[in-house]
């Protein structure tokens, strides 16, 4: 590689060397992110709320134009004008201005602001499903993060802990109380240990970067409270079976705009109401009219049709989505006390054992009681049942998530 270019790499790789620590040390001292900050800042940033609250405007804006009722059109008429003899010129015109007010029947009106109506409270509905999809997904998110920071926790005390028997086993064998042997088995457990623990911090780097994304806070540089990892947070709020109330307002959606196109069937009226002012007799008289649509060809059939099919479909829907929230619901039962139960055995029971044979294991091996073997397979099993204790209570965050989700709970106010 020639030398400029080499350099130029330098140049890019001290600085982000330099920056590293001042960050890890930035994030270190920095609040811990509680998940209901995490929930507040995602609230705030989430575009899909965004969204949510503008279709809810919208649908409001919809049902005020529903309300309003057809315009009236004024009209100017001139008549017996630029023709020939007694019609030359102006002498013998005919002025009509004239006021035309179409006249809604069959519940026009009322059908509009019926659907418009249901439309509105649908998107209030969606609007409610948004935040708690939302909610979900930063709930998952930061007891990710979370057990991703505790697991680089345990990474770190036991590549600790590994070093630390690298060199009490090097001493002893430098006194000649253990073979070689001993020393080159410490070092690979060293090195595994110094592994696990990178493999660790990539993956809680990720994991916050996860989480950054949904809090609109793409920095990164936060610790994260674990306290909701091993006891989540019961909600309060209740937007129970939203998702079934979403299809059953789609229902009345549907079923209202079938309404509307039945109504649309019957002709308007339309009522004229003028003034015509006659040159030649120097008299003005007044003129009215009614005009009557005729459905001859266009009788809206084909819309009515097509109407009743959306209310047909969103009667399959809505039972669709009662049958889903059903399973959804049990599953997500299942899931959470196959996870507490787990968590549960391993917090009161594997992990205080694994624990005591470490303890036993050391103070034996030191003693010269017991080989190296027994102590090195003592710390396997610890880091095992650790780490199995953190994915259970990771298990069971998500599953309470995923539980108050199915079952329309949310800790979000309103």
């Amino acid at each position: 590689m020639p030398s400029h270019r080499r350099w130029a790499h330098v140049a890019l790789i001290v600085p982000l060397l330099v920056a590293a620590p001042a960050m890890v040390r930035a994030a270190e001292t920095a609040p811990a992110l509680t998940l209901s900050e995490a929930l507040a800042r995602a609230t705030a940033a989430a575009p899909i709320l965004r969204g949510a609250r503008a279709g809810v405007d919208a649908e409001r804006g919809r049902l005020d134009q529903a309300r309003l009722r057809p315009n009236p059109e004024l009209s100017l008429e001139v008549e017996n004008f630029a023709g020939s003899r007694p019609f030359r010129g102006l002498d013998g015109a005919e002025l009509t201005a004239s006021v035309q007010q179409p006249i809604e029947l069959g519940g026009k009106r009322a059908a509009r602001m019926d659907a418009g109506r249901a439309a509105l409270d649908a998107a209030a509905l969606r609007a409610a499903q948004a935040r708690l999809d939302l909610e979900q997904a930063v709930r998952r998110a930061h007891a990710e993060a979370a057990a991703a920071q505790e697991v680089l926790t345990l990474a770190r005390r036991e590549s600790e802990a590994a070093a630390e028997l690298f060199r009490t086993v090097s001493r002893l064998v430098e006194a000649g109380r253990e073979p070689p042997l001993r020393q080159a088995r410490a070092q690979v457990e060293r090195t595994t240990a110094e592994a696990s623990r990178l493999g660790a911090e990539r993956e809680y780097e990720a994991a916050k970067r996860r989480l950054a994304a949904l809090t609109g806070d793409e920095s990164a540089v936060f610790m994260l409270d674990t306290s909701t990892l091993y006891q989540p947070p019961r909600p309060t709020g209740d937007r129970a079976a939203v998702d079934v109330a979403v299809a059953r307002q789609d229902l009345a959606r549907a079923r209202a705009e079938v309404r509307v196109e039945r109504a649309a069937r019957i002709p308007d009226p339309r009522l004229t109401v003028g003034v015509r002012r006659l040159r030649a007799e120097e008299a003005t008289a007044v003129v009215a009219g009614l005009a009557i649509p005729f459905p001859l060809f266009n009788g809206n059939r084909g819309a009515v049709r097509a109407a009743a099919a959306e209310a047909v479909r969103a009667e399959a829907a809505l039972a669709q989505a009662e049958i889903d929230a059903r399973v959804r619901a049990a599953n997500a039962i299942a899931s959470y006390d196959t996870a507490q139960a787990q968590a549960e055995a391993l917090a009161t029971g594997a992990v205080p054992a694994a624990e005591e044979a470490v303890r036993v294991a050391r103070l034996g091996y030191a003693a010269g009681k017991f080989p190296l073997l027994e102590l090195i397979e003592a710390q396997r099993a610890l880091t095992v049942v650790r780490r199995q204790r953190v994915a259970a209570a990771l298990d069971v965050a998500r599953a309470a998530a995923d539980l108050d989700r199915a079952l329309g709970r949310t800790l979000l106010p309103e």
